[in-house]
């Protein structure tokens, strides 16, 4: 952990407990613009959802996947997600939020961020 920086890439992975995110790891990547997030949404509105307290907001070119793994325009996403539904989003971090170019419903059975 010493030999992180600001501005490195890391992958985590972690699971909800409670209230609390825990790392199981932790692994610094090469440098990309994509940023992945996938966790239970917190709150939806469309065309945006929060993830972890980050707003991800699609746009026209965003592609949406059902928890069947089959595209889906945006109307359907948002009916389909709600408050606790699992979303994978791909796009690119602002220092803020998530432009994302694909946002995917998923299905978890336990421990699955």
């Amino acid at each position: 952990l010493s030999n992180l920086a600001i501005g490195d890439r890391v992958e985590v992975r972690a699971y909800l407990d409670g209230t609390t995110v825990v790392a199981t790891r932790l692994e610094r990547d090469d440098a990309d613009d994509v940023v992945i997030l996938k966790a239970p949404i917190e709150s939806v509105s469309q065309p945006s959802v929060t993830l972890l307290g980050i707003t991800v907001t699609s746009d026209l070119n965003t592609v949406f996947q059902d928890e069947t793994q089959t595209v889906i325009d945006a109307d359907t996403f948002f009916f389909l997600a709600s408050i606790s539904t699992l979303v994978r989003a791909e796009g690119t971090f602002d220092g803020s939020g998530i432009l994302a170019d694909k946002l995917f419903l998923r299905v978890c059975d336990s421990h699955c961020m």
